[in-house]
């Protein structure tokens, strides 16, 4: 029987993936959904989707990811998706599709001010979680930072 999908939104650090392994909980028969496991897989797959700095950017992901959360709707009950999608024709390829399609979705954007946010992320500042790399620059050269530090 199929009962509801409820897609968390928002930017990293927000707390997303937290609030969806606490509101599974609650809900009883929930299971948590992370779409970048098929954006993960969909780079394995090709070598020209390796390089994009944005799993989303590949139509494939938004097909299969529409796809797979219809299907756990209906195998599983209510499933919880934790995916930032700001882009509104993706949103409308995702989450509107899902909603044209009758699947009864919830869609929350969770926010916060940009200094709550920091002091989450910060706390990836710790000795624990050394060695900390300045990511404020593209992926390959994000890529070559560490290239450099592994060789």
């Amino acid at each position: 029987e199929m009962r509801r999908v409820v897609w968390l939104n928002g930017a990293f650090g927000i707390g997303k993936s937290t609030v969806a392994e606490l509101l599974a909980e609650r809900l009883g028969d929930a299971i948590v959904f992370d779409p970048e496991l098929i954006g993960a897989g969909l780079r394995a797959e090709r070598a020209e989707w390796r390089g994009l700095d944005d799993f989303q950017d590949i139509p494939e992901w938004r097909d299969r990811t529409r796809s797979a959360v219809s299907s756990a709707a209906v195998e599983h009950g209510t499933g919880v998706v934790v995916m930032t999608v700001h882009r509104r024709d993706y949103f409308d390829e995702t989450v509107g599709a899902l909603r044209d399609e009758g699947l009864p979705l919830d869609h929350f954007t969770l926010v916060a001010e940009p200094e709550v946010i920091r002091a989450r992320v910060s706390e990836l500042a710790g000795p624990r979680f050394a060695v900390h790399v300045d990511a404020s620059g593209s992926p390959a050269s994000i890529a070559n930072d560490l290239a450099v530090r592994l060789a």
